[in-house]
C-alpha cells in the first residue's frame, strides 16, 4: 500500500494469483464430478463373435440351404473334393452330412484378404443346435448350441371357434397352445370347446440371438370351459415335474379327453350335414378329426388290443 492509500502493482499480482488458483480449483472439482456423473468409454470393446467364433478379423456369409443343395455343392468351391470326402466319411458319427436340410441355415467364415480363404463352415441342425467344420489346421469338427435365454411370459385368448384359430388369430406361439393341450389333455376336451370359454397362461420363453424360439415350460394356468374354472400348477418334484389342480390332485387321468393331440376337426357332431359324396344333408353321430400323416393316434385309457385288421 503506498502513502496516497490506492494498491500498489504487487498488491493487485498477489491478488490475481489467488483468483487465479481459485478458478482453477473450482474447475477441477467440475470436471472431476463431471467425469464421476459421465464416465469416459474406457472399457475394452468385447469382440463380436458369430456361433462363439471371433470374427473382428473375419469374414462371414450366411445363406439357406436349397432345394437338392448338400455339403458338396456347398463347399466344391471352397475347399478340396478330398476334404469333402474325408468329412463324410471320418465324421459321421458327429453328423451324418446326408441330413443336411433345405431350408436350414449354414454360414461360410472365410478371411478377409482377397483370397478370401475358408477357415469355417457352420450348419444350423435347427435354431438352437448347429455344427462346426473348422478347416484351420486340420479338420475339426464339433457339435455346439447357441446361447438359449428363457423370460417368464403371460398369454390370454377368448376362444371364438377352436384354441387352433384362437393362438392364430391373437398371434400367439402355436407351440403354446400344444403344450396347453398337453398339459389339459386328461381335463378338457378341446374338440369340444364352446365360443366364450377363456384362458391365462403363466410360461417361459426361449429365446436365442434375440428371437422368439419356443415354449420351455408352463408354469400356471386357468382354463374355463363350459363356465367352469380348471386351474393348473407346475411342481416340481424328485423323478419329474408334473401339474396339479388347486386342490393338490395331479391333472393325470385315468382316460384321456380326445384320442389325437391338439389338431383341427373337420366335421363336428351334428342332426344335419351336408355329405361330401351324397350331397345330402344327414345326421353326423360323430367327431372326424384332420391331422397330418403320421400324427399318433393314442389310446384313452389303458386296454388290450384284441383284434386287428
Amino acid at each position: 500500500m503506498n502513502i496516497t492509500g490506492k494498491p500498489s502493482v504487487r498488491t493487485f499480482s498477489v491478488m490475481a494469483v489467488f483468483l487465479l488458483l481459485g478458478i482453477t480449483a473450482i474447475l477441477a472439482v467440475l470436471i472431476f464430478n463431471h467425469r464421476r456423473i459421465n464416465p469416459e468409454k474406457s472399457i475394452v470393446k468385447k469382440p463380436h463373435t458369430a456361433y462363439k467364433i471371433n470374427i473382428d478379423s473375419l469374414e462371414i456369409i450366411t445363406g439357406t440351404i436349397g432345394t437338392n443343395q448338400n455339403l458338396s455343392t456347398l463347399l466344391s468351391s471352397h475347399i478340396s473334393n478330398q476334404l469333402i470326402d474325408r468329412i463324410s466319411r471320418e465324421t459321421r458319427n458327429i453328423f451324418d452330412v446326408r441330413k443336411i436340410r433345405a431350408g436350414n441355415r449354414f454360414a461360410r467364415i472365410t478371411t478377409k484378404d482377397s483370397t478370401h480363404k475358408t477357415l469355417y463352415f457352420i450348419y444350423e441342425i435347427n435354431t438352437i443346435d448347429f455344427i462346426v467344420y473348422d478347416f484351420r489346421d486340420s479338420l475339426r469338427v464339433y457339435p455346439d448350441k447357441k446361447k438359449v435365454i428363457s423370460l417368464p411370459r403371460t398369454a390370454r385368448g377368448v376362444i371364438n371357434t377352436s384354441l387352433w384359430n384362437c393362438f392364430t388369430e391373437n398371434r400367439l406361439d402355436i407351440n403354446l397352445g400344444l403344450s396347453l393341450s398337453d398339459v389339459y389333455a386328461w381335463t378338457i376336451d378341446f374338440y369340444g370347446l364352446q365360443k366364450g370359454d377363456h384362458f391365462k397362461v403363466i410360461y417361459d420363453a426361449l429365446f436365442v440371438d434375440d428371437a422368439p424360439s419356443g415354449i420351455d415350460r408352463i408354469r400356471a394356468a386357468i382354463f374355463t370351459s363350459g363356465g367352469k374354472d380348471y386351474y393348473a400348477y407346475y411342481f416340481d418334484q424328485p423323478g419329474g415335474g408334473d401339474y396339479f389342480d388347486s386342490s393338490g390332485q395331479s391333472l393325470r387321468r385315468s382316460f384321456l379327453k380326445a384320442p389325437l393331440k391338439f389338431s383341427r376337426i373337420s366335421s363336428r357332431f351334428t342332426a344335419s350335414r351336408r355329405h361330401p359324396i351324397l350331397r345330402i344333408s344327414r345326421p353326423h353321430f360323430g367327431v372326424d378329426y384332420a391331422a397330418p400323416r403320421g400324427t399318433p393316434v393314442v389310446a384313452l385309457g389303458d386296454g388290450r388290443i384284441e383284434k386287428m385288421g
